[in-house]
C-alpha cells in the first residue's frame, strides 16, 4: 500500500494529549508508514489564484521522530517542531478535528469556524474526514433537535428562566443546561 499524506487539522497542537483520539489515530497511521502532519486553523493561506496553502507541523520528520505518543506530544509542543508549507491539494486526506461551535473572538462568532471555510474548498480533492458542511449544520445545539424524540432525552431550548425552571419541576430528575454554541 502507498504512504498516503494525512493532516489533522487542530485548533491548537500545542495543547493535544497523548490520550486524545488524534493523537492515537496519527500515532497509528505515522506506524502504518503514512506521512503525518497536524495544523492549525490559524495557517491557512488562501492566493488570490485560488490556491489554499498551509503550514504544516512535521513532527516525523525530526532528526529523531517520535517513538511513543508521549513524544509526539513533546514534540508538537517543542518549537523546535519541523514545519513545511504544502498546497492542501497535495494531501490525501484531512481530518477535521476542531470543534466548530468553539469561537475564540467576536469575527468567528459571526463568520463561524475558518477550517470549516477552507476545508470546504479542497474536498472535492482531498477526502475529508468530518466533513465540513455536516460541521457546519451541527455549529449549534439546534441540530440535536433533527434526531428523532423517541431517541433523544426531553428537550428544551429556550433563554426564558420561567419556562428553564418549569421544565425542571416536570423532569423530576437531573437534568443537563447547556449553550446553544460552544461547549460547558
Amino acid at each position: 500500500m502507498a504512504s498516503l499524506k494525512i493532516a489533522f487539522i487542530v485548533r491548537f497542537p500545542n495543547v493535544l494529549r497523548a490520550s486524545f483520539t488524534n493523537t492515537h489515530l496519527a500515532y497509528e497511521a505515522h506506524q502504518r508508514g503514512h506521512h503525518v502532519y497536524f495544523m492549525s486553523f490559524r495557517h491557512f493561506t488562501q492566493y488570490q489564484q485560488g490556491t489554499l496553502v498551509g503550514r504544516l507541523k512535521a513532527p516525523f520528520q525530526a532528526a529523531v521522530p517520535p517513538a511513543s505518543r508521549d513524544e509526539l506530544i513533546s514534540a508538537l509542543w517543542n518549537r523546535e517542531c519541523p514545519e513545511i508549507t504544502l498546497d492542501l491539494s497535495e494531501l490525501d486526506t484531512v481530518f477535521l478535528r476542531n470543534n466548530p461551535a468553539f469561537t475564540e473572538n467576536k469575527v468567528e462568532e459571526k463568520l463561524g469556524n475558518p477550517a470549516l471555510y477552507f476545508c470546504r474548498q479542497i474536498k472535492d480533492r482531498v477526502l475529508v474526514i468530518n466533513d465540513p458542511d455536516g460541521l457546519f449544520q451541527a455549529e449549534s445545539k439546534l441540530f440535536l433537535l433533527r434526531i428523532p424524540e423517541a431517541a433523544r432525552p426531553r428537550t428544551l431550548v429556550t433563554r426564558d428562566e420561567d419556562e428553564v425552571r418549569k421544565f425542571l419541576a416536570d423532569l423530576k430528575g437531573p437534568a443537563i443546561l447547556k449553550p446553544l454554541k460552544g461547549f460547558g
